[in-house]
């Protein structure tokens, strides 16, 4: 293999590091395409570089710029061991994050797609251009019994999917906002079915119901 060069590591260093307050900038969405930016990006220097890179080396190689930058913060004062270990290994943990977090949009959107007699790329192209699940089951002649029967399922498959739990009352108060809730352009991540804090898909620690099906917070 081709090792990387200074050109490809600034690459890497460049979508890696935002080093300043005590946090670090990582990316794990997939593109619309389906691979990871890390898979995107080997092709294309493998493609411009003649190298024979693959994800995981340009992941490890991703690290060890992070690694080295983090190195320099602590030196300076920037940041202490204890932040720059646990930012490291956030960045370490990602992918296992991203492919968790797949799994639970998956989860989310397969019940409703299919009780809108809809693939999922179909419904959220629906969403995308601003109608709501509520208005999308009239045109398919789903009842809304029917179609918050099926969100909440998918809300239940992809909370165990991130390990989230929820009372009853709480699990139809979401579905009701899912189903009357538009996400069209600029409102939603770029599958249709993410939220804007928290994890991707709405998941986590201060998630709204900005993206896709619009979920609320989860739990409490």
């Amino acid at each position: 293999m081709k090792r990387p060069t200074n050109r490809m590591l600034a690459l890497l260093a460049a979508g890696a590091v935002a080093v300043g307050g005590g946090g670090a900038a990582i990316g794990v969405a997939t593109s619309g395409g389906g691979k990871s930016p890390d898979a995107e990006l080997a092709d294309a220097l493998n493609k411009n570089e003649g190298t024979h890179l693959t994800e995981a080396d340009l992941q490890q190689a991703r690290q060890d710029v992070f690694k080295a930058r983090l190195d320099a913060a602590v030196k300076a004062g920037r940041l202490t061991q204890a932040q720059a270990d646990g930012m490291l290994q956030r960045m370490q943990d990602a992918p296992k994050r991203r492919a968790q977090h797949e799994a639970a949009e998956a989860a989310r959107i397969a019940p409703v797609a299919k009780a809108l007699g809809m693939t999922a790329d179909a419904l959220q192209s629906e969403l995308r251009g601003g109608k709501s699940l509520a208005k999308v089951a009239t045109e398919k002649g789903v009842s809304r019994a029917k179609l918050l029967d099926a969100i909440k399922e998918g809300i239940v498959a992809a909370g165990k999917a991130e390990g989230v739990t929820f009372s009853a009352d709480r699990l139809n108060q979401m579905a009701a906002r899912t189903a009357d809730g538009t996400f069209g352009p600029g409102r939603g991540g770029p599958d249709g079915f993410r939220g804007h804090h928290g994890g991707p898909g709405g998941f986590g620690p201060g998630a709204d119901m900005g993206g896709g099906l619009g979920m609320p917070p989860l739990g409490p």
